[in-house]
């Protein structure tokens, strides 16, 4: 199931504990429906999922919405760990120390800054795709700020473009903003939408792709989610 050690635990959470006691109750206190799992049957693992960034929980929804002990656990992510620690007076030194390592304990492993050098900023991601792990990224870069789909960043596409692996565009809806009363009085209706897979040879580019081609992959994916946001908002 698993290649390296720092796999294990990961796995533990997402496909033992996360499916066994949150999925249950994301399943009781709101109306969950997962789609497009078909999408996923001849899929070869280890996969790209790319997927609209509305929530935090987006990060545990899309583990849980996978079969149980899935071939795609466990799911690895892209995250700016600090982000989450903006305000230094009041989280302190000690979460700046520890919050790296306790997020790489979940699955989340940080992207180096490059200045749109994807090889430095994503060279940990390649590294867990080459050793069988596949990878959640969020486009966008960040939550969305008005629940519309954002721009993309060039990130996805390089990923598809050195691992020539597949790219599964995931819709997350009903996330946006929402709240512990929404969740308590099961107001929200979340659905995870499984899209048809992607791969970067589709497009015509050259040898070394530039930043542009990159985000117009990326894009292209957001795209497919725009388009499925806008059916289902119908």
């Amino acid at each position: 199931m698993f290649k390296k050690l720092y796999f294990l635990l990961p796995l533990l959470l997402q496909s033992t504990l996360w499916w066994i006691v949150t999925k249950p109750l994301f399943r009781f206190f709101t109306r969950i429906e997962i789609k497009g799992l078909h999408n996923l049957a001849t899929l070869k693992s280890p996969a790209i999922f790319a997927a609209n960034h509305s929530s935090l929980l987006d990060s545990v929804l899309l583990p849980i919405a996978l079969p149980f002990w899935s071939r795609f656990s466990p799911m690895f992510y892209l995250t700016n760990v600090y982000s989450h620690f903006k305000n230094k007076e009041r989280f302190g030194w000690l979460v700046y120390i520890l919050s790296p390592t306790i997020f790489k304990l979940l699955g989340a492993y940080p992207t180096r800054r490059g200045k749109n050098d994807y090889s430095l900023a994503l060279a940990r991601h390649i590294e867990i795709i080459n050793d069988g792990g596949s990878v959640c990224i969020f486009p966008e870069g960040a939550i969305t700020k008005d629940g519309t789909i954002g721009l993309a960043h060039g990130g996805v596409g390089y990923l598809a473009f050195k691992t020539k692996i597949e790219v599964v565009p995931v819709l997350i809806s009903g996330t946006y903003k929402i709240t512990l009363g929404d969740i308590i009085r099961r107001r929200r209706n979340i659905i995870i939408e499984f899209c048809e897979p992607l791969i970067f040879d589709d497009f015509s580019v050259g040898e070394n792709p530039n930043v542009e081609t990159l985000k117009k992959f990326s894009e292209g994916v957001l795209q497919i989610l725009r388009e499925r946001q806008l059916a289902l908002n119908k």
